[in-house]
């Protein structure tokens, strides 16, 4: 019979502000089939830290590029009523439109919903140029996508190589010198041997 987990075997996948919406947006950014051109990733890319090497103000960018996406694509709330057990209630939900993606509409909706709390810069892409996979920044100082991409990286740069170079250098020397010692303590123990 199993006993009930204790509460500190309980694992709790600790959310951030944020993270549960910027989880749609994401998944679209990393979708492999996205259209050439992609509004979504172009308000990324000007919310981000990619702002800082572009012409001109990116707030005012960005702005007109949500107007001139919401154009092109027809986008407008409509209400929708419904009845329920106590009455009938409406809800505002936006037109379907055909020129756009369902996801590719979700995830720019959570775009400006995401832009709208302050938090649409916490969706980046991964440090590592290899990888290009979007994720959202939990942490001011998180460069990649995920532990392994981070240490991928540092295994990338001449100063890891060098010290690791140093290290099996030191590591080899040490097994040679541990089995020198061993030969020499097993042929002492035979001639001890011999000489009873």
């Amino acid at each position: 019979m199993s006993q009930p987990k204790r509460h500190s075997q309980v694992l709790h996948k600790r959310t951030y502000w944020g993270e549960d919406t910027a989880s749609v947006l994401v998944d679209w950014l990393n979708h492999r089939v996205r259209p050439k051109g992609d509004p979504v990733e172009a308000l990324v890319r000007l919310q981000g830290h990619h702002s800082l090497v572009l012409d001109g103000d990116p707030r005012q960018k960005s702005v007109e590029l949500v107007n001139r996406t919401t154009r092109s694509w027809g986008l407008s709330l409509v209400p929708v009523a419904g009845l329920t057990p106590d009455g009938w209630t409406a809800e505002w939900r936006h037109r379907p439109t055909s020129k756009a993606h369902p996801l590719q509409l979700l995830a720019f909706v959570k775009a400006l919903h995401l832009a709208s709390d302050g938090l649409l810069q916490r969706v980046r892409q991964c440090g590592r140029t290899e990888c290009g996979r979007y994720y959202y920044e939990r942490f001011p100082q998180q460069e990649f996508c995920s532990t392994k991409c981070r240490e991928l990286q540092k295994r990338s740069t001449p100063e890891w190589k060098k010290s690791r170079a140093q290290y099996m250098q030191r590591h080899r020397h040490g097994l040679q010198e541990r089995e020198r010692r061993g030969v020499s303590a097993v042929t002492r123990k035979k001639k001890g041997a011999k000489k009873s």
